[in-house]
């Protein structure tokens, strides 16, 4: 972990005039290595800070206000899920060998949180590995989730509120305390509270304000008959429902399925009933074997159907409800797929999708159907996972989603790709897809979305880098900024494709991200080799003046020294112009730099003397732009120590 040993030394040093400061470069190493970083972070605050006795104290006071920051950060993080673990799962939190129970309850009492952030946390943690940890956080929820629900707060972040309810609403909840009448008490207020109207295209909508029918369907016997179907039509049972109790027997011809539609009024026969009928045949594209039932038919069709069908026959299907319903919009219908409960099976579901959304219309096959933001992302996703997997890289049904029209990856000029086939790269090629996956990432799903990014980030980095930062995000989502950082790591060493990705990065208007990531390469390492392969990086990419504008002196400076020792500037020159740009902040380190190779012990190298000497004939020629106190610095940096340097060369050559 090359980040651990500078955020040990921050967090240590932590003090009244160097809060600022010192966070604000802690908040920096994080953006650039990611979660792995915060996770040591937070660790590191908890070492820090006494928790065991619920108060804190004034040693600690600086450590003890930080992780107040951090902990309500990282809870409502996309990736809260595995920071939370990751930290509260660590062993330094261990007392003898386990967690305290008490250890949650101390903490809010130390950090001041609020309860609704509590059960957060509480919420997170109750599935931990870990026995003990997953204990204190159950007992916690039973302690505070009812005051919660009691009084519900719709004003707090949307992501508290969107985990509140997912909590509140879940079927395990009344383990805690939480009744069926308080949980209809809760989302009543913050129906109230929160109309419709306010929470179009929020999170929370589809959690307030869900399309169900209002009675549900029972499930069908073992002897099914058109009065028993009838029955359930009366009941409002959902058509999807009702066929897949049918099982795809119900399918085998366009006639049995049209005898079972005929019993719906053709105005049921909406986008969305159909739309969830093909889901559902998505999600089981086998397995019903075993309860097959049959409406009564026709002898005729009885005697041809004796066999089992053993999948759907979505083609019969489309065409049966296409002559019900012949102006159905299957446009709508594909739209209608964002529902919730949808799911895709494997290819065979998948191919099932894709069929009989082509027998309604093919032109319904589009990238906004598939990629565009979902009401239900867990929905979405799990169409994702199957997209980018090793099933679906190798199946010409997924390729044909995946390859949709929609902007691609430029790959212009990449030499040849780390490993892997071109197979597995294909579906990480497509803009529309990433982009979904980074949208969904910030709803809750940073961990599985961040799993998926595993195998490209590892075969394909370049792909993912130039991906990454091409596809077109409203915001820089936390997997961007977690994978890019690590990524610019990776491309800094040497690399064969590292000056194209940088220059796509860069022309995909992210400039700023290599310019940050090259600054906090070198000072993981700050030696002479890392300060030559930045100049080199800086150079190809045509960014070296953009660099030398960073807020880093010290590093400005030595990159400007060795920049004229390669003859890419004049450092005189360029050292005077940057002098009347800044002069209270630049001359005091270029006096800095001086006074500290002319304290050098032994002689200087030539070269590194020809730079002071270019640095005091800088400072000298900008003394009007100086302050008083500035010019006196400058005119104690004498003469004779440079006369002194100058002569010690020929006196050890005397000498010899």
């Amino acid at each position: 972990m090359p980040y651990a040993p500078r955020i040990q030394s921050l967090v240590s040093s932590l003090n009244k005039k160097n809060f600022k400061a010192n966070s604000q470069e802690l908040g920096l190493l994080c953006d650039l290595y990611g979660a792995d970083a915060r996770v040591y972070l937070v660790r590191c605050l908890f070492k820090h800070v006494n928790i065991a006795d619920g108060k804190g104290g004034k040693e600690q006071l600086y450590q003890t206000q930080l992780l107040a920051q951090e902990i309500p950060d990282v809870a409502v993080a996309p990736n809260s899920s595995f920071t939370l673990h990751a930290i509260f799962e660590s062993s330094d939190l261990q007392v003898k060998g386990k967690f305290p129970r008490s250890l949650l309850v101390q903490m809010a009492k130390v950090l001041k949180l609020n309860a609704a952030l509590e059960v957060i946390i509480a919420a997170t943690l109750v599935d931990s590995a870990n026995p003990d940890v997953s204990s204190a956080a159950a007992a916690l929820l039973r302690q505070k989730l009812p005051e919660v629900v009691q009084s519900p707060e719709p004003s707090i972040n949307q992501r508290y509120l969107y985990q509140l309810i997912t909590l509140i609403t879940s079927d395990g909840v009344t383990k805690y305390g939480v009744s069926a009448d308080d949980q209809s008490r809760f989302m009543f207020q913050l129906r109230k509270a929160l109309p419709r109207e306010k929470l179009q295209g929020s999170m929370l909508y589809p959690l307030l304000y869900p399309d169900t029918g209002e009675v549900s369907a029972q499930r069908l016997g073992s002897a099914v008959s058109a009065a028993d179907v009838a029955r359930m039509v009366a009941a409002q049972a959902p058509l999807a429902e009702l066929l897949q109790d049918l099982g795809y027997g119900c399918c085998a011809s366009v006639n049995s399925i049209a005898e079972t539609l005929a019993i719906f009024p053709p105005a049921s026969l909406s986008a969305s009933s159909v739309a969830q009928v093909l889901g559902m045949m998505a999600r089981t594209p086998s397995g019903l074997e075993d309860n097959q039932q049959a409406l009564s038919l026709p002898s005729s069709e009885a005697s041809e159907h004796r066999d089992v069908p053993k999948a759907w026959n979505v083609t019969n299907f489309v065409q049966a409800v296409k002559t019900r319903t012949p102006d159905l919009d299957w446009m709508a219908v594909a739209m209608a797929l964002d529902h919730p409960g949808f799911e895709v099976c494997g290819i065979a579901g998948l191919e099932t999708l894709v069929r009989g959304l082509k027998a309604g219309n093919p032109a319904c096959i589009t990238s906004e159907v598939f990629f565009r933001a979902w009401t239900n992302p867990q929905e979405q996703l799990s169409l994702l996972r199957l997209l980018v997997s090793d099933e679906g890289a190798q199946s010409a049904v997924a390729a044909e989603i995946y390859n949709l029209p929609g902007p691609r990856v430029n790959r212009e000029g990449l030499k040849s790709l780390s490993t892997a086939s071109e197979a597995g790269l294909q579906p990480w090629m497509s803009l529309d897809l990433l982009r979904a996956l980074l949208r969904i990432s910030e709803l809750g799903f940073y961990s599985q979305v961040k799993d998926l990014f595993e195998f490209p980030f590892k075969k394909y980095p370049e792909i993912v880098m130039i991906a990454l930062c091409q596809v077109d995000m409203q915001m820089w989502t936390a997997l961007q900024q977690d994978f890019t950082s690590l990524l610019l790591v990776t491309l800094l060493n040497p690399h064969p494709n590292t000056s194209v990705v940088l220059t796509k990065v860069c022309q995909a208007g992210k400039q700023e991200l290599v310019l940050r990531g090259m600054l906090h390469w070198f000072k993981l390492q700050p030696d002479p080799a890392h300060l030559g392969r930045v100049l080199d990086v800086a150079q190809d990419l045509k960014i070296l003046p953009q660099l030398l504008r960073s807020p880093d002196l010290k590093f400005v400076i030595d990159l400007a020294v060795l920049a004229s020792q390669r003859e890419f500037l004049n450092l005189e020159v360029w050292f005077q112009d940057s002098i009347r740009e800044r002069p209270e902040t630049f001359a005091p380190a270029l006096i800095e730099f001086a006074r500290q190779r002319l304290a050098s012990s032994g002689p200087l190298p030539p070269a590194m003397f020809k730079a002071v000497q270019h640095t005091i004939s800088a400072l000298q020629n900008s003394v009007n732009v100086l302050s008083p106190t500035l010019k006196a610095n400058v005119q104690a940096l004498s003469n004779p120590q440079l006369q002194m340097q100058q002569q010690q060369p020929s006196q050890q050559q005397q000498q010899q």
